[in-house]
């Protein structure tokens, strides 16, 4: 499950094909691209409502297993435009190839995968950052936490809890703040 990150061009193509599946109308007249969310992305485009969905599944499993380089946490409220546009900001930022690697949960697992995490009494970004010093097999470089303009990411606990284990048990990864318009690296 830790090896289901995508890389930049793949994030690049599923964004593109959400925000066109969004300005086709395809869920309902009030899903649009500029509030289309995480909790939008869960609900119709991993779950299977989306007709693409089976193609863009098995084009990402296909291309074979991708570590994580990059973490991205994010709250379920974040707007995908802008989640997308914060990671274009970290790539150029960290001067990042189409090939450097993404791990969110929300698109690394299906629904049935982050439900059995949680019932197993874990958070599904366990899978890809260790808890403790001890625990460090990741290859995880650093974490991207997603900032919208609410600032909704400190205010949700598990964001925090993901920012707060990698500055305890993990100091030597890099943390890195992105909204729609910048980054704080």
């Amino acid at each position: 499950l830790g090896k289901r990150g995508l890389t930049l061009a793949q994030l690049r193509t599923l964004f593109r094909d959400m925000e066109a599946a969004c300005n086709r109308d395809e869920w309902d007249s009030d899903i649009c691209w500029d509030k289309f969310t995480v909790k939008d992305f869960e609900t119709h485009w991993a779950k299977g409502t989306h007709q693409g969905v089976k193609s863009y599944s098995a084009e990402f499993a296909d291309s074979g297993a991708h570590t994580a380089d990059f973490l991205v946490t994010v709250a379920y409220a974040t707007r995908m435009k802008d989640l997308m546009a914060s990671i274009e900001w970290h790539a150029e930022a960290r001067q990042l190839s189409e090939s450097s690697v993404y791990w969110a949960w929300f698109c690394s697992l299906s629904p049935n995968e982050i439900r059995r995490e949680f019932e197993l009494g874990r958070h599904p970004t366990r899978i890809v950052l260790p808890m403790d010093r001890d625990e460090h097999d990741s290859e995880l470089l650093g974490v991207v936490m997603v900032i919208d303009k609410s600032a909704t990411s400190l205010l949700r606990p598990n964001p925090v809890q993901e920012l707060y284990d990698v500055m305890t048990n993990n100091e030597d990864m890099l943390v890195d703040i992105a909204c729609a318009t910048g980054i704080l690296s």
